[in-house]
């Protein structure tokens, strides 16, 4: 028994090196213990049934060598050619860098972005600035959807530890997935929710490692300017503080118009609706333990600050200044300006400069109040704007048909929306996306979300490129009365302006 699990350990290790099921313990233990569980049911002829649906998975070529490896081993004869299928399965569960599967890829960016936003939201921590936190979650969210489809639970031997130690996280994750239960019809294990809170974790870490935490500080003083730069150098030497101002008695009204965490003042003086605390002008040791306790009080008003210049964040705000002063942004005017940053050694993270669903659409990508005769004809008007310009080829369109054909009806991903797309690998040529909008609603055969009467047809390049054009959509999702609207319209300018229309989401 020993040399058999050995020998699972080794192959797992040896035929994913470095992916998800190696990189997570856990991960490969259950990986192990449910390949045995396999083996021993398969021994004793207790079979699963004929599945149509797991002998037309999509061929992982690194979970089929190991599952051959596995019957080898062990001198196992298949007789059910799902049996086969089903431990491929398995293993894709929690290994699922070798294949994309289409039925779970939109669901799984939706609650992953759904998901960061919340938990951003709710404990007010910057968790977006972290680049790799949503490759993360989304990889574990798309292989939790498989488990969860197939009732396959695992175990988290650090839940307790993991709830103990980070129970705001935990608290926050497990409530967004109570609030948003019948929305995406998932439920979650704290075992699950365990893993998850450990990415969140781990990206706090990161944020943190690459910020200071600091108070923005003013000082009302009431001896003099020189006496209040003197405390404020002060409580800079000696605390996480910034001094934003130095106030006399007659600046007060001034502390409404900077923003202030705390104020430390010299003199009895009443100030509303911001933390503040009377000290000595010359701070003694008693000071010091009183500013101490006040600070610890207040810590939720602790402001981020980056230590360093974020280049990308800075080019990603030139482009918006540029953009919120209507001026035109050309494809070559984007190159220029990244070469700009890179003769001065100043380096960019494209990931995280992704273009916006009103940089990506143009008047000729939207169609309005088109009819259909099914979610056939649906799905190939819908492409026929980017065929048309070239942003996909005609095997896109093909595959688009044949992964609802497989996977039913995924696609439709709200009420009343749909979103079209395949892999990048079957005809993609450039990041794209049309809408179109139905004059007669088609059912999908989405009983929760028919029928569908706007169409986004993406044509996405990696799991990355598109994640602003995601985000609003997932907001478009959750603004019903939006929808409504914009399916009536018949006039493109109108449809943009009530789509782009920041103030009615």
């Amino acid at each position: 028994m020993i040399e058999d699990v050995l020998f699972i350990k080794e192959k797992i290790i040896s035929i994913f090196p470095g992916n998800n099921l190696v990189a997570n313990d856990n991960y490969l233990q259950q990986v192990l213990i449910l390949t045995l569980i396999w083996v021993t049911r398969v021994k004793n002829c207790h079979y699963v049934s004929n599945d149509n649906n797991l002998r037309n998975m999509p061929i992982c070529s690194k979970s089929t060598r190991y599952v051959n490896e596995i019957i080898k081993y062990f001198g196992l004869e298949i007789e059910v050619k799902s049996e086969k299928a089903y431990l491929v399965f398995v293993v894709n569960c929690f290994e699922n860098a070798d294949i994309k599967m289409l039925d779970n890829w939109g669901k799984a960016q939706i609650i992953s972005i759904a998901l960061i936003e919340w938990v951003e939201k709710r404990l007010e921590f910057p968790f977006s600035q972290n680049e790799s936190l949503f490759e993360r979650v989304y990889r574990h969210v798309e292989s939790m959807l498989r488990r969860l489809d197939q009732r396959i639970r695992v175990a988290n031997p650090l839940k307790e530890t993991v709830k103990e130690s980070y129970l705001e996280v935990f608290r926050a994750v497990a409530d967004f997935f109570s609030a948003t239960k019948d929305e995406y019809h998932v439920t979650l294990s704290e075992d699950e929710i365990g893993y998850l809170v450990i990415y969140f974790s781990t990206a706090q870490t990161e944020v943190e490692q690459d910020q200071i935490y600091k108070y923005q500080v003013a000082i009302v003083c009431n001896y003099g300017m020189a006496t209040g730069r003197l405390l404020a150098a002060k409580l800079e030497e000696h605390f996480k503080v910034e001094v934003v101002a130095v106030l006399s008695v007659n600046e007060i009204s001034v502390l409404k118009t900077i923003p202030v965490s705390v104020v430390f003042k010299t003199i009895d003086v009443e100030i509303t609706d911001i933390p503040n605390i009377k000290l000595n002008p010359i701070l003694t040791e008693t000071d010091f333990m009183i500013i101490k306790k006040f600070l610890k009080k207040n810590s939720k008003r602790l402001k981020y600050e980056k230590k360093a210049l974020d280049s990308t964040r800075l080019f990603s705000d030139i482009l918006d200044f540029l953009k919120n002063s209507n001026i035109e942004i050309e494809k070559k005017f984007v190159s220029n300006l990244q070469y700009i940053f890179h003769v001065n050694h100043l380096s960019i993270n494209e990931r995280k400069v992704q273009p916006m669903l009103k940089d990506l659409i143009s008047d000729t990508q939207i169609q309005l109040q088109l009819t259909a005769e099914n979610w056939e004809a649906a799905i190939r008007i819908s492409a026929q704007p980017l065929l048309r310009e070239g942003f996909i080829k005609p095997s896109y369109v093909e595959a688009m048909l044949e992964s609802v054909e497989r996977y039913g009806p995924y696609i439709v991903i709200g009420p009343s929306i749909a979103l079209a797309h395949a892999r990048p690998t079957d005809g993609v040529e450039k990041l794209g996306i049309s809408i179109t909008t139905l004059k007669k609603p088609i059912n999908f055969g989405n009983s929760e979300n028919d029928p569908v009467q706007i169409i986004f047809c993406l044509a996405a390049i990696d799991n990355y490129s598109h994640l602003n054009v995601m985000k609003s959509i997932v907001k478009l999702i959750n603004n019903q009365n939006k929808i409504k609207k914009l399916s009536s319209i018949s006039s493109i300018s109108k449809f943009k302006e009530t789509l782009f229309d920041e103030n009615s989401n």
